[in-house]
Formats: C-alpha cells, sequence, structure tokens
C-alpha cells in the first residue's frame, strides 16, 4: 500500500492536487485548493504521488487542538482517486479517526470502508440530470408548478451578473432567510463567491418585478458538468410571484443542453426537500461521518 501522509497546505503540489478533483470530484468545486483557500485553514491528506487526496479543513481552539470539520458553503469533500479501494479508505477514515478524534466530515455515500465505530448520518441532496431539452426537464415539474411558472413568468424581470456586492446587500436587506450570518460568515460569503468568480465559476441570477423590486436572488456556481445553488435569498413578494419557482426554471432553461447536473445543495428540512422534488429531482445521498 503506497504512503499515507499529511502535509501543510504551502507544501501541497497545486497542479497535482487539483487535477484529482478535475478527473474525480464529479463536478464539485469544494476540493479544489482555491476553494478550500477561501474557506479557511486546512492540511491535505495524500497517498502515495497524489494517487489519493482528502481535504482536512479544521478549526485550532487551542495550539495542541484541532478539530476537523465540514465549511460552511461546502456540501462534501470524501477521498478522491483512482484507486478507491476498501483498503485504502479504511486506512485514511482510521488515521483521521485516530488523529482528528471528535471530528466532523461530509463524505459521498458510496465510499467503502466505514468502521462500525465511526457515528455515520446520512445526508439528503437533490438533482436534476441535464444535457437535455428544457421541454423534458419541464414535464417532470409537478402541475402545479408548471402552472405557477406559466402564469407568473411574463410578471418578472430576469437578470444574470457576477455583481458579489449587489449580491450581499440584498442578502444583508433581505426578509429570508430571517436569521442572518454573523459578520465572520459575511466574509466568508465574500472570499468565496470572489474565488468562484475568479476562475468563471460564479453566476447570479436576480429576479425582479416589473418595477424594478427585488422578488429573489441567488448566487450559482458553474463547473464543467454541474450547476449548483450555492446561496439564495428572497423577499417577502416573491411568494406572491413565485418567485424561487422562477428562478430555478430560469436556470434549468439556461443550462439544461451545456452542462450534465443541476445541484440544489441539498437540505434535510422537509420543507426545502418538498420544494425541491416539485421540479422533478431525485435523491443524492451523501453521508456525514463523525470520529
Amino acid at each position: 500500500m503506497s504512503e499515507l501522509r499529511v502535509i501543510k497546505r504551502g507544501e501541497i503540489n497545486e497542479d497535482l492536487w487539483n487535477n484529482q478533483v478535475l478527473k474525480y470530484g464529479d463536478g464539485r468545486p469544494y476540493s479544489y485548493t482555491w476553494y478550500l483557500d477561501a474557506l479557511g485553514k486546512w492540511k491535505g491528506l495524500i497517498v502515495g504521488d497524489y494517487n489519493i487526496i482528502l481535504p482536512l479543513p479544521y478549526h485550532q481552539k487551542y495550539v495542541y487542538q484541532k478539530r476537523l470539520y465540514q465549511p460552511f458553503l461546502s456540501q462534501l469533500f470524501g477521498p478522491l482517486g483512482m484507486d478507491m479501494s476498501h483498503d485504502y479508505t479504511t486506512e485514511i477514515l482510521n488515521y483521521v479517526k485516530a488523529q482528528w478524534p471528535n471530528s466532523q466530515l461530509f463524505l459521498p455515500q458510496g465510499i467503502r470502508g466505514i468502521d462500525e465505530r465511526l457515528n455515520v448520518t446520512n445526508r439528503v441532496n437533490q438533482i436534476i440530470p441535464l444535457n437535455r431539452e428544457i421541454e423534458e426537464i419541464r414535464s417532470e415539474y409537478t402541475k402545479a408548478r408548471r402552472a405557477q411558472i406559466r402564469q407568473n413568468k411574463e410578471k418578472v424581470k430576469i437578470t444574470f451578473d457576477t455583481d458579489i456586492e449587489r449580491f450581499l446587500q440584498a442578502y444583508k436587506s433581505a426578509e429570508f432567510p430571517k436569521e442572518k450570518p454573523i459578520l465572520k460568515q459575511w466574509s466568508l460569503f465574500n472570499r468565496v463567491l470572489a474565488a468562484c468568480n475568479e476562475v468563471g465559476f460564479l453566476e447570479i441570477i436576480r429576479v425582479e418585478d416589473l418595477q424594478g423590486g427585488l422578488l429573489t436572488t441567488a448566487a450559482f456556481i458553474i463547473t464543467n458538468t454541474r450547476v449548483i445553488n450555492l446561496i439564495g435569498v428572497s423577499s417577502a413578494l416573491s411568494r406572491d410571484y413565485h418567485g424561487n419557482a422562477i428562478k430555478i426554471d430560469a436556470m434549468l432553461a439556461r443550462y439544461c443542453t451545456d452542462k450534465q447536473m443541476f445541484d440544489f445543495f441539498g437540505s434535510n428540512l422537509p420543507g426545502v426537500n418538498g420544494f425541491n422534488k416539485q421540479f422533478g429531482a431525485d435523491e443524492e445521498l451523501y453521508i456525514q461521518v463523525e470520529t
């Protein structure tokens, strides 16, 4: 078995690391070095010559105590590489458990080698396969959802841009979500969105009424294969126009034939899960592992 080692961020070969993410990351950007840098402090677990990689984001409360965690605005990581055999994943997870007790990571559902002593919880993402015409995708919406979009789409204006400052200002002033991030999280929002924009992965959609009043806006990550609904906000008026439904439909129409997967970024909340399924979304399970 190849050597397993953990190295500091500054010692990582970015080309070798990011090439593995491109090959085996399934279109998710969270394990790229630039995305991890925006999230916070991290190290890299590497097997062999970058044959397998696993990001290790961490909190450091005391000099002698570090805990791994799943950062906000990242859905999952998971070991990435060609040879994800039972032996490798068992060794990796046992190593993580021994070195970082009381830690948490979100990993792909299909990973092999999960030790029974680890606390594992299922989590749910929702996805819609793309690479097909929008009419076919819309045929899988519920009848009520199709009617709501049809009756309101001429009453709104939809625009696309990458204006991070305007998006964050809308987030601060919008009615929903009611709980606003603390100052530290605003900085995180800005870093992640700026990092995505720098590599051409960011798109912000804005839905307004015909008088220019904001109904809803959302920041999407557009990778080579995935369209990811990262974060959004809405006004109270949005419900009258079904603004969130129009927003999702517009993004599906925009990328239906160019990308492979529309990713809702997941939710275990029944209300959000139910909303996503009204578009014909499938469930994509992943796991929360606590050491």
